[in-house]
Formats: structure tokens, sequence, C-alpha cells
């Protein structure tokens, strides 16, 4: 009997290794995904960054090209003045109406250039927004997981230090039988 007990707890001793092997293994894989997911998170961090900083840049460029707009609105206006006097000099006029107007062309289409690239950044942003927000989710969602592994572990070291207990209780109880007996 005490060789079975003996046995018995070699048993229990190497299944309890064998558990805390695997546990080990198990939450090495998952502390190098959190690792992943974190190496992932500070990229996607950097990209936002450096797409605040471009979009600021371009914030910049727009502001000077509304005060250069601004600017030849004044051109323009001081234009017409000068056109409603110098009436009689239509030709030279006409020309000069006509190289203005292809300069306000130019600077439209540059305001439509740099307004078309801030709609192209302002998605971009966007989607890396939502990218962050999907990261963000899924270490949510594994970090949940991680929770319900660990609280499943605590439950099987209750129930293994009960066995334990239990497995003690009878050799004690086994050892004062024993000695009851020798004494007879």
């Amino acid at each position: 009997m005490n060789k079975f007990l003996q046995n018995l707890l070699l048993i229990f001793s190497m299944a309890l290794c064998g558990l805390c092997i695997f546990q080990w293994v198990r939450e090495g894989n998952l502390h190098k995904q959190i690792f992943e997911m974190n190496d992932e998170i500070h990229t996607n961090l950097v990209n936002i960054q450096s797409l605040r900083f471009a979009a600021q840049q371009d914030a910049d460029t727009i502001s000077r090209l509304e005060k250069q707009k601004e600017n030849f609105n004044g051109v323009i206006s001081t234009n017409e003045t000068k056109l409603k006097e110098l009436d009689r000099l239509v030709d030279k006029l006409s020309r000069e109406s006509i190289n203005q107007k292809e300069t306000i062309e130019k600077y439209k289409e540059a305001v439509l250039t740099a307004n078309d690239r801030l709609k192209q950044q302002n998605d971009s942003i966007a989607k890396q927004n939502q990218v962050i927000r999907d990261v963000a989710k899924q270490r949510d969602e594994k970090v949940e997981e991680l929770k319900g592994v660990v609280d499943k572990y605590n439950k099987l070291v209750a129930q293994y230090n009960k066995l334990v207990e239990d497995t003690q209780k009878l050799t004690e109880q086994m050892q004062t039988q024993q000695a009851g007996e020798k004494k007879k």
C-alpha cells in the first residue's frame, strides 16, 4: 500500500510537471503575440504622426496660397479699376486681361490640387484611425482570451491543491493506522 501511494504521488508529480511545462509554452506564445501587437500599434502610431506632420505642412501651404489668392484678388480689383480708366487702350488691356486670366486659372488649379491632396490625406488618416481601432479591438479580444485561460488555470491549480491536501490527509490517516497497528 505504501508503494502504491508513492507511485500515485509520483504520477501526480509528473502530471503537474507536464501541466506546468504546457502552461509555460502557452504563456510564452501569448506573450509573443502581445509583443507583436504592441510593435504593430507602435508602427501605426509612427505612421499617424508622419501623416499629421504632412497634413500640417499642407495646411501651411494652403494658408500661404490663400494669402496669395487674396493678394491676387486685390490685384484683380485694381486692374478692373484701371480698365475703366484706360478704356481708350483697349488692345493693351485685353492682352493683359488674357494674361491675368491664365494666371488666375493656374492659381485655381493649384488650390484645387492642394484641396485634393488634403482630401486624400484626410482619407488616409481616417483609414489609419480605423486600423488603430481594429488593432486595439484585437488586442482587447486577446487580453480577454488570456484572462479566460488564466481563470481556467487558477481553477485547475485550486483543484490540484485540493487533491494534494486530500492525498496528504489520506497519507496521514494511513500512517496513523499503521502506527496504531504496530502498537497493538
